[in-house]
This record gives structure tokens, sequence and C-alpha cells, in this order.
């Protein structure tokens, strides 16, 4: 099936305030809850630029929406079945922490009433068997971007879906600087640990016994980190410690089972047998005092 995009002109001071009404009564249907720091901002259309990342390849299903179950989840009907999506790469704040109604309640204004466009990354359903879905409403809106850009929702990702998380990183960089939505929140204003996150995990090795596997390291914060000391765990006495190497803003490094790529950093495990299981596996990544930095998971674990 086809995909055709349409893009909306720049919304007009009229369509601001008519976006803001809805989404007041939006909230006045849920129940109550805790205040937020900030007011919400109504949803915008995003750039055309936004859209580059949405996959042009994969499986794309016309839907119709049945309920919004939260600000990252929702039931549609697809060829008379009734099916329950989550969102790729968003995490919305949970029913007893500040902003759900509000997540809640953009989702539901982005959505619109028209019909869905379902968009497949790599994987078709995660372990609870819903289906993993970019989603755009009738008119072209990204509504995963969108939740993102203003501060409804934070990243998350789960390689190897990960098509729009540079996207999608963009967007929550300038929702925090705005401090949109959850970034006023005073949670979200606390000092982070250095951002460097696993961001891919390449599992299923082309050669035997698989020593071309690796997990890809990225730095998403705007200052160098130091990793001498960081340890990548991919489970029980399977350790990398990295050496002293400084991870440049933006940088990415690879950690091979059991090869040397220069190029991607030269690190290894340097094992004989493969790291990552096939059928799910998860890693850890630890700074050199032993906290959790990041964690990626994969298949059913």
């Amino acid at each position: 099936m086809g995909f055709s995009l349409i893009i909306l002109p720049m919304t007009t001071p009229k369509l601001t305030l008519a976006l803001a009404a809805l989404l007041l009564a939006a909230l006045a249907c849920v129940s109550a809850g805790p205040v937020p720091t900030k007011a919400p901002v109504p949803p915008t259309q995003p750039p055309p630029t936004t859209f580059n990342c949405i996959p042009q390849n994969t499986q794309r299903q016309t839907a119709e929406l049945v309920a919004v179950i939260d600000g990252d989840t929702i039931d549609v009907r697809i060829d008379g079945q009734v099916q329950r999506v989550r969102y790729i790469g968003v995490d919305t704040p949970e029913r007893e922490d500040p902003y759900y109604q509000e997540a809640s309640a953009a989702n539901r204004i982005l959505l619109g009433s028209g019909q869905l466009t379902l968009v497949r990354d790599v994987s078709d359903t995660d372990r609870y068997d819903r289906l993993l879905r970019y989603v755009l409403n009738q008119q072209g809106v990204f509504v995963n971007y969108e939740l993102i850009h203003n501060g409804y929702a934070h990243l998350v990702t789960f390689p190897p879906d990960v098509a729009c998380a540079d996207t999608f990183l963009a967007a929550q960089e300038d929702a925090r600087t705005r401090l949109a939505g959850i970034w006023a929140l005073p949670h979200f204003q606390q000092p982070d640990a250095p951002a460097v996150v696993i961001d891919q995990i390449f599992y299923n090795g082309q050669n035997d016994p698989e020593s071309d596997e690796y997990a890809q390291i990225r730095n998403a914060s705007p200052d160098p980190v130091q990793l001498n000391g960081w340890t990548l765990s991919a489970g029980y006495h399977q350790d990398f410690i990295f050496p002293a190497f400084e991870l440049a803003p933006g940088q990415t490094c690879r950690v091979y089972t059991n090869e040397v790529h220069p190029e991607s950093c030269g690190f290894s495990f340097g094992r004989d047998e493969s790291l990552w299981s096939n059928a799910g596996d998860c890693a850890h990544l630890y700074d050199p005092g032993g906290s959790l930095v990041d964690e990626q998971c994969y298949g059913n674990n």
C-alpha cells in the first residue's frame, strides 16, 4: 500500500487557541490527579523534515481508533479486529505520576477523529503482544514525535526499533530547553548522569560463532564523557571494562563479541562464542562507581 504525506500549513493563532480549548475540554473528562508544574503546551505541527526517519519499506496499516488507554498506548480496529498499539520510542507518565492526565488528553487530541496510519519499524509486537508502531493521524501529524516535542513524553529506545531515535532525541532536547510539559517538573530538572546510552544491540551475527555481534553506545549529551572504568555487561561474568577513552558528543562506539574494528573505537569482549542470545537478552551500562546508567533489552527479556 502506498503512503502519501500531507503537510499542513503552520499553526495559526486561532488554531493554537482552538487546540488549547480542546485540551482543556479533554482534561475535564479525566479524573482529578496531580497538578502539573507548568501549563501544557498545545500540540503543534512538526516541520516536514521530522518525517524523514519513518521507515518507507515496512508494513503500513490503516486503523480506526477505538480507545485511548494512556499517553502512549491505544486500541485500534484493523480489518475488523481490535488490537492494542504501543507507540515506538515514547514513554509517557504512568497513572500515578504527575502529567499522566495531560499526556493522555494530548494523545487523544493528536489522534483526531479520522483514520490512522500505523507504520512498523523492525519488530511487529512487544512481549505483551502489543503492536509496536509509529502513528500518524489523518492529516499526517506524527503523533509519537509531537508527544515528545511538546513535553508530554520522554524518549525510550528498544533496539532494533530505533529508526527515529535521533529525531526523537532532538525533539526531546528542544522540549527540555523550553521546560515544556514534564521538563518543568522538579524531578526532571535534577542533574542527570552523563547521557551515555546503549542505542543498538546487533545480536544475530553473520558468521560462526557470531564474532561480529556488537553492542553500540552513544554519547547523547552535549559534553564529552571519559569512559575509563565504565562497564558494559552482557550478563553474569560477561563484562567489558572500558579503557581510557573520551567519547565525544554524539559519538558512537561498538563493543564487538570477538572482532576489532578501529573505525568503531576498536573495543571487543574477546569471547570465542556467541554473547547475545537471539531469543532475547539485556545489556547494562555502569559508570565507574557502579551506578546503572542505561539498560537495553530485546526479545523475551
